[in-house]
Order: structure tokens, then sequence, then C-alpha cells
């Protein structure tokens, strides 16, 4: 039993009280930590740390691999509501025709794994959230031309991409007939077309051209990238604090033309691969960078007019 308060005490479960109904008396010795399953659960005051206990993983539900969408819309939508499935298999989770918008969109407590070709893909649309999830591609590496990206948003404003891993978006070696290599795509989250939004806790790994590829204007923070060619591609107007670039194989930090960047802190770590792989006329400034990197690799040029100014740099 929890005392509720001078005279009132109610039963309790794993250190939380839960009720169908608000009590109807004073609960001055309880706080209130949300609602789960139904009942408003309270823990004690004096115990700051408990929280409400993660829902239980949703059964796992395959589809075939033809699918393309098991949500799929093709009309204009709004107030769009996806929580708490496991979806595994399909070619994709999510889509949306060209040319069909969404306004106001809720994805959290998802799980897409093995999709053939893309988690999610929407074109147009605004006040979007994709919320505690984790995104990941089949083992089977695509060829051309059913190009891989684990999120795309073309055209979506005010979004929200929070708390989320994002893995193995990934294109295989193809060859002209002349003998030539084909450019394998393959991005973890892309956004084009004007897109504006925030992206939050969000760990990318292992797509083999870019982890991000960003258009539009979008503020990063505590974002991961790992392993691929170019762990982060940024264009137009990117700004972020705690960007962490892991083992490239080809450049942490792609800038496109004209790009604008500021970034509060940078964790550059990968000896051999440049940091920052510059267009033309882009600006970048970042505050601090902390890498393993030497000086003769934090800035490679491909174009002219480039500007990039680091404030403070920390070898690690």
């Amino acid at each position: 039993m929890f005392r509720a308060n001078s005279s009132d005490a109610f039963p309790c479960d794993g250190g939380i009280v839960k009720l169908k109904e608000p009590s109807g008396v004073p609960l001055t010795l309880l706080r209130y930590v949300g609602a789960a399953e139904g009942f408003h659960c309270y823990a004690k005051h004096s115990d700051a740390t408990a929280v409400l206990p993660p829902p239980p993983a949703p059964p796992m539900e395959s589809f075939p691999p033809t699918l393309n969408g098991v949500y799929r819309y093709t009309t204009d939508v709004a107030d769009i509501v996806i929580t708490d499935r496991w979806i595994d298999g399909p070619k994709r989770a999510i889509e949306f025709d060209a040319g069909c918008d969404v306004t106001n969109m809720r994805v959290e407590r998802v799980k897409f794994t093995n999709v053939g070709r893309d988690g999610a893909r929407l074109r147009n649309g605004s006040n979007v959230t994709f919320r505690d999830f984790e995104i990941t591609k089949s083992a089977v590496e695509n060829l051309q031309p059913e190009t891989p990206v684990g999120i795309t948003f073309t055209g979506v404003t005010n979004f929200l991409v929070e708390n989320g891993t994002i893995r193995g978006f990934r294109m295989a070696q193809e060859y002209r007939p002349d003998g030539t290599s084909i450019y394998r795509q393959g991005d973890g989250f892309g956004t084009e077309g004007g897109s504006q939004g925030t992206i939050r806790n969000l760990v990318v790994e292992d797509s083999t051209d870019r982890n991000l590829d960003l258009k539009g204007t979008v503020h990063l923070e505590n974002v991961t990238s790992r392993r691929s060619k170019r762990n982060f591609g940024f264009w137009h107007n990117i700004t972020g604090t705690n960007i962490t670039s892991e083992n490239p194989t080809g450049t942490h930090i792609w800038v496109g033309d004209d790009a604008v960047v500021e970034l509060d802190e940078v964790t550059a770590i990968g000896v051999g691969k440049p940091v920052f792989t510059m267009e033309s006329r882009t600006r970048i400034h970042v505050k601090k960078l902390i890498t393993d990197v030497p000086a003769s690799l934090h800035k490679r040029s491909n174009g002219s007019a480039n500007t990039c100014q680091i404030d403070l740099i920390v070898y690690v």
C-alpha cells in the first residue's frame, strides 16, 4: 500500500498506484506519472526516478515482400495515428502516392523490419511526428532501380523525428556493359523539396550512400551516423548540436552547393577520411570539433568559394 495523504492509502503495483478514475481525495504524497492501459498512474513524491514501465512489445506481423504499403494512402488525408505495430517483410511499410498530402500524422512505438525498399515515404504534408521507432532493411542489397531509403520526406514541414534507429539501407554494386561501376544509392533518412523540421536522438547505420541526406531547413540534436559512404549529406540550411559521425567509407560530412551549416558540436571519429567535404559556395561554422582525424583532412573542397570556420578542435 502507498499512502496518498494523512488518511488514505492505495495498493501499488511495482511502485506505481493505478487508478481507473481520479481518487476523489487529495493525493498529497503521490505524484502523477502518466496514463497507461486505461489507468491514472501515480508514484511516491519521494521517488523521483519512478516512471511508467514501457508498454509490452507488439507481436510481429508478417507481410508479403511485394506489398507496396501496409499503410497505403491514395488521397489526401489528415489526423493519421499509427502506434504499437511490428511490421515485418513488406516492400514498404508506409506509402503515400504522388500528390497525396497528409496533415497531422503521428507514428509512435513501431518496428518496421526486413522491409524490401522503404520504411516510410511521405510526399507533401505538415505536422508529422515519428517517435520511438526502429526501421531495418532486409539483408538483400537492392538492384537498380529499387533505390532503398529508410524514411523519405518530400515537402513535409513542421516534422519531428526522435528516438529512433534506421539500419542497413543498401544497394548492390552493379556495372555497366563497359565494366564501369554504377553509383551505389541507398540512404537512411532523407528530406527533399523544401522540407522543414527537427531530428532528435536518432541513430542511422550502414547505408551504402548517405545515412542522412538532408535538403531544406533541418535542425539536428544528438544524431549519430555510422559506416556509410557519406555519413551526413547537408544541403540548404542545417543547424545542430551533438552530431556524431563514426567510420565512414568516404567522408564524415558532405556539404552541397550554397549550403549554410551551423553546428555547435561535432564528433568525427575515423582516421583517414575528411571531416568536411565541400562542393561550392558553402558556408560552415562549427563551434567545437572533437576528432581523431588529422588537421590536413578537416576540410576538403571539391569546388570554390567555400568557407569553413571551426572555433575549437579537441583531439582524442
